[in-house]
């Protein structure tokens, strides 16, 4: 098979294997519902989508231009714009096969790691909510982590910024995990500073172009929002330990891998780095958004770098290829639910919500 196409079909079979497990409420996709998890999002990047240029009147949307703009330009109007999510997500299961494929040479290990992100918080933020764009940041992410050469620094931090702020917020987890694959295999390791100069030129020109389109403002919406989300954290703490579990579910097994694998082997300083750059990630994301296990996916690049480091031999890759069918296993029987400030938003499996379709239209 081509690699195109396999890349292509492990992507689609992850998110039809997502979609069967965990489906989105298709009694509330029959009508439009303003201020409903499902709506509230979509309805709002639908408006965005028919005039990019226009700020948009949700704060989480004002400086997210770079989806709407594509919508815009693809001549995407209307509820058709609500297609773009789902090709992020396409987009980013394809990409990780295909740079794990790069990275590895098994394509047993691609479409196991394919399915086990599409049983994460990330792929079923998408599937279930409207207007999430979250996948194509995660394909920046992932092109940074996995990716070599110096466009796979250029591109994403150029770009990324302008879809989600939690590229940013992941950015120094992601650096950390690029430079450790580069050094266990050998690679070429350029002095860090010229790494990290082509990402500060990308979230220098995202913040300039911020700044002057804001005018003399700059910055004061931004920090109103981020007083408003910091008063209410204190309500919602209780259930951040829930909301970070349910991003990942088993496949914390995954996310936690480097680090603790580290510590045990005696490396004390790498596993060190690790958790805390990883601890500082997730009380920042906490700190600037209450949708708990939607934001804790952008540990990505941790998940991606163990399943990368794992497949070091054939026995290795194989047994990787079984741990993380396990974990699939694992996550499709493990209950998910939307973790937003306090609220419980628990998403059922395909069979149940048919039946409630079916039963809704005959009333």
């Amino acid at each position: 098979m081509p690699a195109s196409a396999f890349f292509a079909l492990s992507a689609l079979g992850a998110i039809l294997l997502s979609v069967c497990f965990f489906a989105p409420r298709f009694t509330v996709w029959r009508v439009e519902t303003p201020g409903s998890f499902e709506w509230d999002r979509g309805l709002e990047f639908v408006e965005q989508c028919l005039a990019p240029w226009v700020p948009s009147n949700e704060p989480a949307l004002q400086w997210r231009y770079l989806p709407p703009w594509v919508a815009w330009l693809t001549g995407l109007r209307g509820k058709s714009a609500l297609i773009l999510p789902w090709i992020g997500l396409f987009a980013w299961l394809a990409t990780s096969a295909a740079l794990i494929v790069r990275r590895t040479g098994d394509r047993v290990l691609a479409l196991a790691a394919a399915c086990l992100l599409g049983t994460t918080g990330g792929a079923f933020t998408i599937t279930t909510w409207f207007g999430m764009n979250d996948g194509w940041y995660l394909v920046g992410l992932t092109v940074l982590a996995l990716g070599r050469g110096h466009w796979t620094l250029i591109l994403p931090t150029l770009l990324c910024p302008w879809i989600d702020e939690r590229f940013i917020l992941a950015l120094p987890l992601t650096w950390l995990c690029r430079r450790w694959l580069a050094e266990r295999r050998m690679e070429p390791v350029p002095w860090f500073l010229r790494e990290w100069l082509v990402l500060g030129c990308g979230i220098a020109i995202y913040g300039a172009v911020r700044i002057g389109l804001s005018g003399p403002s700059a910055g004061k919406g931004e920090l109103e929002f981020l007083r408003n989300v910091s008063r209410d954290v204190p309500l919602f703490v209780t259930s951040v330990p829930l909301g970070w579990f349910m991003g990942w579910r088993a496949a914390w097994f995954v996310v936690l891998a480097i680090p603790v694998v580290a510590w045990i082997n005696g490396q004390r300083w790498v596993a060190a780095r690790f958790f805390a750059t990883t601890l500082v990630t997730m009380v920042v994301l906490v700190i600037v958004a209450t949708d708990l296990s939607r934001s804790v996916i952008a540990l990505l690049p941790l998940a991606l770098t163990a399943i990368v480091a794992a497949a070091g031999s054939i026995e290795r890759r194989q047994a990787a290829s079984l741990a993380l069918t396990g974990l699939v296993v694992l996550n499709l029987f493990l209950p998910y639910a939307h973790i937003t400030s306090d609220n419980v938003y628990l998403v059922n499996s395909l069979p149940s919500e048919l039946i409630r379709y079916w039963n809704s239209c005959g009333t």
